[in-house]
């Protein structure tokens, strides 16, 4: 995780319990965080639990956009709080300023300040501070809402445990492990329903730009993980999962195409998703 975001996320804390949400690879911000009082929590590995007393402040730390997002169905259980803070690390170029919409009947009647401030690598910061605790779920919605237009309605994909394994049908993430396919041979037993969800409002149509280089992207094998290398350089590391953000894509829109060389790749899960999210962005293979 940048440094400036992490200090973003702590920046102004007061007295008192903070729970520090993070989401994205490379958002841990280890066991190094300054000052006590500080819980540490992973979004998602969050599912059911339960905190208990006052929470002066909660923070969300979310790596990208589509992260924020993804975070948004797995803030149901999180406790409230009259000081919120969302931070991203980075974001895509074209990304504007997060205007959150409040989300009616009252429910931010207690707002007493809010701000909104740019960070390094093209990230955003949103703090509000309330006269009492709300709903940290619904804040969060909000900005995740505001960093794609701010339009409501526009829902974030549909949660997924890659944890939860049907009985009978392997999912991809299991099918990536080590030595699965060998004991799984039979790949028809899945469907297009088992690919991981792409946020298409995420990728696409996010980040066009008039004209391109003629210069292709290939999707290749480097030390056992899928890279996208254009030259003699590496533009994107596939990560574990195959997850396409913004600012992923934002990256290789100077590319005029990219071809996927398949043999040996990441796992299936990574290379299914890495496919599907960069055809939803609109690359031409």
């Amino acid at each position: 995780m940048r440094e400036g975001a992490l200090n973003e996320a702590l920046r102004g804390r007061g007295p008192g319990r903070l729970v520090l949400c993070h989401i994205g690879e490379g958002s841990d911000p280890g066991p190094d965080v300054p000052g006590d009082g500080v819980e540490v929590v992973d979004l998602r590995k969050a599912d059911g639990r339960e905190f208990d007393g006052p929470v002066e402040r909660v923070v969300v730390l979310a790596g990208t956009t589509a992260d924020l997002r993804a975070a948004v169905p797995l803030s149901a259980g999180l406790p409230s709080a009259a000081d919120l803070r969302v931070v991203v690390a980075a974001s895509a170029r074209h990304t504007g300023p997060p205007l959150p919409t409040p989300p009616g009947l009252g429910q931010w009647e207690g707002l007493l300040h809010f701000q909104v401030g740019r960070l390094q690598g093209r990230g955003w910061s949103c703090s509000f501070a309330f006269t009492d605790p709300v709903d940290s779920g619904a804040v969060l919605r909000a900005v995740a809402q505001a960093m794609v237009g701010g339009r409501r309605g526009q829902a974030p994909p549909r949660r997924q445990d890659p944890d939860v394994v049907p009985a009978t049908v392997p999912t991809w993430a299991v099918l990536g492990r080590p030595g699965a396919l060998s004991a799984r041979p039979a790949l028809r037993e899945l469907s297009v329903e088992d690919v991981p969800v792409v946020d298409e409002r995420v990728v696409n149509p996010m980040g066009f730009r008039r004209g391109s280089t003629p210069r292709v992207g290939r999707l290749v094998s480097r030390g056992g993980r899928w890279v996208l290398v254009a030259g003699n350089g590496v533009r994107w590391r596939v990560p574990e999962d195959g997850a396409v953000s913004d600012v992923d894509v934002a990256g290789l829109r100077d590319l005029r195409a990219v071809r996927v060389e398949w043999g040996r790749h990441s796992g299936p899960l990574a290379a299914v998703r890495a496919v599907a999210g960069l055809a939803a962005a609109g690359f031409r293979w």
